[in-house]
């Protein structure tokens, strides 16, 4: 990965103390990272370290929104996004087993890139589905052609199965 020096931290000339990085997130930032569901991002990411000799206690806190397209009309769907993301680095010469919120890494380490960091906790503040939401009267905000040719589809399919499910039955009853 190619980012620039704002995303390295030198925590070797770090003290015990509480440090602050602010960050602006845009679609340049994924270029070199392998993931195609965003199709525009305007996102700020404030990273509170503190180092505690060999720990590094990293809290992201995510805001901005994210343009994505929605699963069930294929429509531009913009999501805000406010999130919280926390975990750990250990610098350790004898590594234990990594967990969720925990990575270790040699103690000689001298700098880290957050950048993966970043879009790990990017990543997991966007929600799993991807859909507009509903107005005051309980209407989707979708795109209303589509919704109306799915759900001739869906009418249809589930007029088959039922016609195919009586069938079966009237076999049986004879």
């Amino acid at each position: 990965m190619n980012f620039s020096d704002e995303y390295i931290i030198n925590i070797k000339s770090l003290k015990n103390a509480e440090y602050k990085y602010l960050y602006k997130i845009n679609k340049s930032f994924f270029s070199d990272f392998v993931y195609e569901n965003i199709n525009d991002v305007n996102l700020d990411v404030c990273l509170t370290l503190i180092k505690n000799n060999d720990l590094f206690d990293l809290t992201f806190n995510i805001e901005g929104t994210i343009l994505t397209v929605c699963d069930r009309c294929n429509d531009d769907l913009l999501m805000p996004i406010n999130f919280t993301h926390h975990l750990f680095i250990q610098l350790s010469d004898n590594p234990k087993e990594e967990g969720t919120d925990i990575i270790f890494i040699p103690s000689n380490t001298t700098e880290i890139d957050v950048s993966p960091l970043i879009f790990e906790a990017v990543i997991f503040s966007i929600p799993m589905r991807h859909v507009h939401e509903y107005d005051e009267k309980g209407n989707s905000l979708c795109n209303e052609e589509t919704l109306k040719i799915l759900s001739s589809y869906l009418k249809e399919e589930n007029n088959i199965t039922f016609s195919l499910k009586c069938e079966e039955l009237k076999k049986l009853l004879n």
